[in-house]
């Protein structure tokens, strides 16, 4: 099992890695001079001691004449040293990391859970306005704070394991300031367990936050407090699922993984293996070297999968944002990618070995992969398909209504299985139930006034007779209007009542009163069809499945349909067409089921691909334009 050997240089606060032969001889060398060790020292301990200490002292005097190359998107300005104040946290810190922190959170996470069951977890709300800009202004506002409590649980963790902690320092990365605390003498003073407790320490205290704000957000009244404190759970759970807990980021989540194994330089020797790898390929063979056994091929394998994650984020987050504010989005994704893949290139390069390679040689494999790059995008080709979700047609083919006007005398049905004919809601309206005793009289006195006009004369009676006629005419009028009154179930079926049916509520004649479900026969289900792809669905005729949980049933072109009329979505502005799809399966089976379809629309060359996403950013752009137009019109009125 092999050893790491850590030099920390106490002048200049730097911490480096040294082989073992250094580290044992500069042991020996100091056990000499303060008298532990009076035996001789062998010549090779003594030369590797000596070389190490050469080196440290190179580093120190590098420091102090060759400034780093400025780098304005990366700056760090060091604020105090947290040292000092340790102490003072000494006996929190030992307190609380442990069985107080565990009970904390087993609460907090059973609080959670509770809350979000009962209300089917209707935070997830939050996270769809992910990218809006009040969500990204809010995030700005009270990000630093998070990270200024994120740092103080690194520095609780290394109190309490007794690690001193450097200077605290602000970052200003890309101009955006964020706090940050050097514990990395924790290296050369904690045991295993204390590093992955320091590491860790960070994501425990956001998930800590996300889950406070999250009880916070079910409390809280008024749209303000509740978005903040939902911004507060996306932020503080999303950033550290995707960034800093991710061990394919060179964040906290990695190094505690990488103590957990024992590979301490797991991400540079990645680098370099998957670096060499890449040359070996570009060069046609002439330099790099290919990794050698499992281990080599894992390592370079983790250098590859951490360049593929950070481009598939980068990705995502680009052609989300670049529609978006106005043409800001754009500058925001030219920024990020700059900041993320180009500004490093401002920092201090690191050393390499020069390369034997004729430059015609390197400049062909370039070409040739470049070509071969071309050749792919012109001519592979993958799947056309689109992905949409769900759901049954509650709103129009489902839905039951009512038929008269009234105020609800009484409960509704419960959820759950009915019968042809079962009673769901019960309806009053005391104006047809006043109307009802004027007629019921006015017939009476129309029955008199035939009765007294018998002996009087004809044209008498045949106007008593009409009269007749028109209020039971009338009657029955009302006694259908009545009727309307009462909701039944029309067939075998699963009900589900609408919400808001509380006793005293006014409903208007066709008002939805809730959902039935039958037992039998095929469902109908509606998804928003992207308006940009009618074109596609008319040329080209699709093939489709549903995903159904863990089933997949295949869909035929008969059993799909546009309907008239596209919707404008008010956030984005981008317009769909309901699509129609007839399953077979019955209705009552897809209640409550999140439901996919994919469509097929044939396969493309990936070149194809580009440029209908590229279509589909500008037609995004354009429409993103005239909704934030409009909502600043809308404003200033």
């Amino acid at each position: 099992r092999s050893l790491a050997f850590f030099l920390s240089d106490l002048s200049s606060g730097k911490i480096v890695s040294v082989p073992r032969d250094a580290a044992l001889g500069l042991q020996r060398l100091q056990d000499r001079m303060t008298g532990q060790d009076t035996t001789e020292i062998p010549r090779e301990d003594l030369e590797a001691g000596v070389k190490a200490l050469a080196y440290v002292t190179s580093v120190r005097r590098a420091e102090r004449v060759r400034a780093a190359k400025f780098n304005p998107l990366f700056i760090n300005l060091p604020l105090f040293d947290v040292g000092p104040w340790q102490p003072a946290l000494q006996r929190f810190s030992t307190w609380f990391v442990g069985l107080p922190l565990a009970v904390l959170m087993l609460g907090l996470v059973l609080v959670t859970l509770t809350l979000g069951i009962r209300n089917d977890w209707a935070i997830r709300s939050e996270f769809a306005g992910i990218l809006r800009i009040e969500t990204l202004l809010t995030f700005g506002l009270i990000a630093p704070f998070l990270k200024i409590i994120h740092e103080f649980g690194h520095v609780v963790a290394a109190t309490a394991v007794g690690v001193r902690v450097r200077m605290a320092a602000l970052s200003l990365i890309a101009f955006y300031p964020l706090p940050s605390v050097d514990c990395s003498e924790a290296d050369v003073t904690a045991n295993r367990a204390g590093r992955v407790a320091i590491s860790l320490a960070g994501i425990f205290t956001d998930f800590l936050v996300g889950m406070v704000a999250f009880v916070v957000w079910h409390l809280v009244e008024g749209d303000a407090a509740r978005g903040v404190a939902g911004q507060v759970v996306v932020f503080s759970t999303l950033n550290s699922l995707l960034f800093n807990a991710n061990p394919l980021m060179k964040l906290d989540g990695y190094y505690a993984a990488v103590d957990l194994i024992g590979q301490r330089s797991l991400y540079t020797r990645a680098s370099q293996r998957f670096g060499e790898l890449a040359r070996k390929l570009v060069s046609l063979g002439a330099d790099g070297a290919v990794p050698r056994g499992l281990g080599g091929w894992s390592v370079a394998g983790y250098g590859a999968a951490t360049l593929v994650y950070r481009l598939t984020v980068s990705f995502a987050i680009l052609s989300a944002i670049l529609p978006q504010f106005l043409g800001l989005g754009l500058v925001l994704g030219a920024w990020g990618a700059y900041a993320m893949f180009l500004s490093p290139l401002l920092a201090d390069p690191v050393p390499k070995p020069a390369s034997t390679v004729s430059k015609r040689r390197l400049w062909l494999g370039r070409g040739g992969f470049l070509a071969l790059a071309l050749v792919i995008v012109a001519l592979v080709p993958l799947p056309f398909t689109l992905v949409l979700p769900l759901r049954l047609d509650d709103a129009g083919y489902y839905a039951v209504s009512v038929k008269a006007t009234g105020y609800v005398a009484g409960p509704a049905r419960r959820a759950g299985l009915a019968k042809a004919g079962d009673p769901l809601l019960t309806l009053a309206n005391p104006e047809t139930e006043r109307r009802s005793l004027i007629l019921t009289l006015e017939r009476r006195e129309a029955e008199l006034l035939i009765e007294s006009t018998q002996s009087v004369g004809l044209a008498e009676a045949q106007l008593a007779q009409e009269r007749l006629r028109s209020v039971t005419a009338q009657i029955a009028v009302l006694a259908t209007e009545q009727g309307g009154l009462s909701v039944a179930m029309g067939a075998d079926g699963y009900f589900i009542a609408a919400p808001g049916l509380a006793r005293g509520t006014y409903l208007s004649a066709g008002d939805t009163v809730g959902f039935a479900y039958p037992l039998t026969g095929p469902s109908r289900l509606i998804g928003a069809f992207p308006e940009r792809w009618v074109d596609e669905y008319q040329t080209h005729v699709p093939a489709g499945e549903v995903r159904l949980g863990r089933r997949y049933v295949p869909v035929s072109n008969e059993d799909l349909g546009l309907t008239d009329g596209a919707v404008t979505d008010p956030k984005t502005g981008l317009r769909s067409i309901n699509l129609t799809v007839r399953l077979g399966v019955p209705p009552v089976e897809l209640v409550g089921q999140d439901a996919q379809i994919r469509l097929h629309f044939g396969n493309r060359p990936i070149w194809d691909h580009l440029v209908f996403w590229a279509k589909g950013k500008l037609a995004a752009f354009r429409d993103a334009q005239i909704v934030d137009r409009e909502t600043r019109i809308e404003q200033t009125n």
